[in-house]
């Protein structure tokens, strides 16, 4: 639609400092842009790798742009947030997954550093999982509880990954 701007941001993995960039960039095009509608759609990875996890975790959570008109903030799940919440409810196996990733960085990010970075065994994974729980702020494990699939706007359909082509969006899981 003419009157409505739709900006899609994916893969911030900890970066918060680039984040913050493309935020004012998002506000500087909208505000020159004359749309009288905004969407803002984060497609998920917001932890893992870069510099502070908490910090973009955050700054996606409360961010709302300083924009002229309505403007929508549309938050997705990618696939660390999914390993981290497996991880917090007991998957240890989506744990160990999830580090060989850099899920370590986004532990680290919350304050949690593990004695031996090396060591995958259950009694690690479970102390890690437990340490984690504890250092979570509340208000972001509720915003990585609530965090969405997909995101339909017009004639887009915003995921994180895992489309397949030729199926039927409405047959896909």
């Amino acid at each position: 639609s003419a009157d409505r701007g739709v900006y899609a941001v994916g893969d911030i993995h900890g970066r918060c400092d680039l984040l913050d960039a493309l935020l004012a960039g998002i506000e500087q095009h909208g505000r020159q842009s004359g749309h009288a509608c905004h969407v803002v759609v984060f497609l998920g990875d917001y932890l893992s790798r870069g510099l502070d996890s908490r910090a973009v975790v955050e700054r996606v959570r409360t961010w709302r742009p300083d924009l002229p008109g309505a403007a929508t903030v549309v938050a997705l799940k990618g696939n660390h947030e999914d390993l981290a919440l497996r991880f917090l409810a007991g998957d240890l196996e989506a744990g160990q997954h999830w580090f060989d990733y850099d899920g370590l960085d986004a532990l680290a990010h919350y304050g949690v550093v593990p004695p031996d970075p090396l060591a995958r065994d259950a009694a690690a994974l479970l102390d890690l999982r437990q340490r984690f729980e504890q250092a979570l702020p509340p208000e972001h494990l509720k915003f990585l509880r609530n965090l969405a699939v997909s995101h339909r706007e017009f004639d887009y359909h915003f995921v994180h990954a895992g489309v397949r082509p030729g199926v039927v969006l409405a047959d896909q899981s």
